[in-house]
């Protein structure tokens, strides 16, 4: 492995890596089993019935400015024939530098795959295994304003010479991450803090989209993406402990 970004479960067992320029595949005793260049895409997650998910970046360089286009994918079971589901731009230069990064995000359960972009507000598409749009979720929500506290954290994991071109928003995005249940649930991450240090309050949506409750819950979120797998009546969540460690989490559902 050069550069390895993502971890993905596949189908029997399965483990997929996306690398630097492709990806590869274990079986599920860690057995090598294939290398698949994919040269458009920078990470790989599992999608609706054996299909995948691919997440690409393009950039375009003009003069001093950078534009820059995440985009997501459904790739067929071979990794191949990718049908866009949505993308984003942005532009950057020496002077702007937006932080946190534009987001789009996404998650799939076992039959659809949902897709989040921060440019249409709460709105969370949802899609089949085809890629065809078979919903929309909306919900109104109160914007979460970006603290003092926020921007100092985010300031220090940046050189100094950049911390000077970094714009805030006066508020967070809906948003942050998703994650669905093997069942259609939809868990969305919102930036409302929750009940402990390191939780947020998580709006949690049935097969029908439609919103049946609020939890908070403890979460490592990187980049949009949100390290948790909800499935069979259980949640295996990556937290983050205020000294940095990380552990696994796990908790039981109980549909009361």
């Amino acid at each position: 492995l050069q550069y390895a970004r993502h971890l993905a479960p596949g189908p029997e067992g399965r483990l997929v890596i996306s690398d630097m320029g492709r990806l590869v595949e274990y079986d599920g005793d860690g057995g090598f089993l294939r290398t698949v260049p994919l040269d458009f895409s920078s990470r790989v997650t599992s999608g609706p019935e054996g299909t995948w998910i691919a997440q690409k970046v393009d950039q375009e360089f003009r003069a001093d400015k950078q534009t820059m286009t995440w985009s997501v994918s459904l790739l067929d079971t071979g990794y191949s024939n990718p049908r866009k589901l949505d993308f984003l731009s942005a532009e950057i230069s020496t002077s702007s530098f937006p932080l946190p990064e534009p987001l789009l995000c996404w998650s799939a359960s076992n039959d659809r795959a949902f897709v989040a972009d921060e440019g249409r507000g709460y709105e969370i598409r949802v899609y089949d295994a085809a890629g065809t749009l078979r919903r929309r979720i909306k919900k109104d929500y109160e914007p979460v304003s970006v603290s003092d506290e926020y921007k100092a954290n985010a300031l220090k994991q940046l050189p100094e010479p950049l911390r000077k071109a970094v714009q805030f928003p006066l508020v967070h995005t809906p948003f942050q991450a998703l994650a669905a249940s093997d069942d259609g649930r939809l868990f969305v991450a919102t930036f409302e803090p929750g009940d402990q240090p390191g939780a947020f309050l998580f709006d949690i949506f049935d097969r029908d989209g439609v919103l049946t409750g609020r939890v908070s819950l403890r979460a490592f979120i990187w980049e949009g993406h949100l390290w948790m797998k909800i499935a069979s009546g259980m949640i295996y969540s990556l937290t983050e402990k205020p000294n940095g460690f990380k552990e696994i989490v796990v908790s039981r559902i109980r549909w009361d």
